[in-house]
């Protein structure tokens, strides 16, 4: 992290992808100008993303100069995460956690939330801490699928370095959305099972 002052306040500016939080890149897929050439996008704005900020700079030649040797790198610095393998472990808190190699692993009530939360947020870089959370809460707890603690552990893999959830989250989300596999197998074994407590009353 670098120490710069802008508006007479400090603030630490990211300098490689390790450091940006699960959050805040998920901040600038959803909302730093994605309909806009990026050239020509505001990056004040990204800069205000990337330090939690709301300030209203002066767009002196200084502070755009100044901005440049700051976070030019988001754009000149490959994204090499969203390329990484799939680890086989991830270390949560003081935990560590197994990552399910086969989508097949999970209950059809956790993927049935997963595909909820896909079309509720639309944009699928933003279901990566939720597809963590629900994916592996019963791992990390050693016990039965529980939303509302999916939800914590969720906004907990929130603040981790997308570098490092990037991998497991997306891989999860493409395994849940591939067509012909996963989604419609779910959808088959909960009508069959609907279909045979039907039978017996």
């Amino acid at each position: 992290m670098t120490s710069v002052l802008f508006n007479g306040k400090k603030n630490l500016v990211q300098n490689s992808w390790d450091e940006v939080k699960t959050r805040t890149y998920i901040t600038i897929v959803r909302d730093w100008d994605s309909d806009v050439d990026i050239a020509e996008r505001d990056y004040f704005a990204l800069l205000n993303i990337l330090t939690d900020n709301k300030y209203k700079y002066d767009q002196s030649v200084e502070n755009q100069i100044t901005l440049i040797d700051l976070i030019g790198w988001i754009i000149f610095q490959p994204a090499a995460f969203k390329e990484a393998p799939l680890p086989k472990v991830l270390q949560f808190k003081d935990a560590v956690i197994d990552i399910p190699q086969n989508i097949r692993e999970l209950s059809i009530g956790q993927a049935i939330h997963m595909r909820r939360e896909i079309e509720r947020l639309k944009i699928l870089d933003a279901c990566i801490p939720i597809a963590i959370g629900i994916y592996l809460q019963p791992l990390i707890d050693k016990g039965k699928f529980n939303l509302s603690r999916a939800k914590e552990i969720a906004a907990e893999v929130e603040e981790m370095p997308i570098t490092l959830t990037y991998p497991i989250g997306f891989f999860l989300l493409r395994s849940a959305m591939r067509p012909g596999r996963s989604t419609p197998g779910i959808w088959h074994r909960v009508s069959s099972n609907l279909k045979r407590i039907l039978r017996r009353q």
